[in-house]
């Protein structure tokens, strides 16, 4: 995956709340094993980098991070946390902001587990789209250039099968691919027992 790295600064983990992603994509990419997990972070979600070695059991992974957009992120340091700890509205709003990123991993974790591959790509698509897509008159955008490789890291699926359920959602007009290499999404979402009507 030829993906740009970035190597996270160092803060003080003490004064320091986190980063906060003003735009952009980037991957936070996790391998046990052979196993391989992407998590997507954008517009929004806060993250504390220097605090993943606290995290880890008996069985470290190795960790890195990928570029998939030209990003900008804030540094939320000693002067804003000070901030946020006194305004009480702040604390909820940045703390929300943490349970999002922690209630999305939830979500696709869950969609990881549907038996066919095609329900966990255009489910996983759909939820990539209602945090940072676009409404176009033609259905919903997500405008990121994401590989199979990658699609299959997020969903659990090996890219050949992520090549297969792409072009049957392609051909039952569910998903199109755009001219910037990202997907338009057609129909509607609460038409997801379509896609898992095959599991039972």
């Amino acid at each position: 995956m030829n993906r740009p790295r970035w190597q996270p600064p160092d803060y003080d983990p003490v004064t320091t709340y986190g980063l906060l992603v003003l735009d952009g994509l980037m991957g936070r990419r996790v391998r046990v094993g052979n196993a391989v997990a992407t998590e997507l972070l954008g517009s929004g979600d806060i993250l504390r980098p220097w605090d993943e070695p606290t995290l880890w059991g008996m069985i470290p992974p190795e960790l890195d991070w990928r570029i998939f957009r030209p990003t900008r992120m804030a540094v939320l340091d000693e002067r804003i946390t000070g901030l946020i700890g006194r305004r009480r509205e702040l604390v909820i709003t940045f703390s929300g902001r943490l349970l999002r990123r922690a209630r999305s991993i939830a979500y696709l974790m869950a969609i990881s587990h549907l038996t066919r591959v095609e329900g966990r790509l255009v489910a996983t698509l759909w939820h990539i789209a209602s945090s940072w897509g676009r409404v176009t008159p033609d259905g919903v955008t997500v405008p990121f250039r994401l590989t199979h490789e990658v699609l299959g890291e997020i969903i659990g699926a090996q890219r050949p099968s992520v090549t297969i359920a792409m072009q049957r959602l392609q051909q039952r007009r569910q998903v199109k691919r755009t001219r910037d290499g990202g997907y338009l999404l057609l129909g509607d979402p609460a038409d997801w027992n379509s896609w898992t009507d095959a599991d039972s």
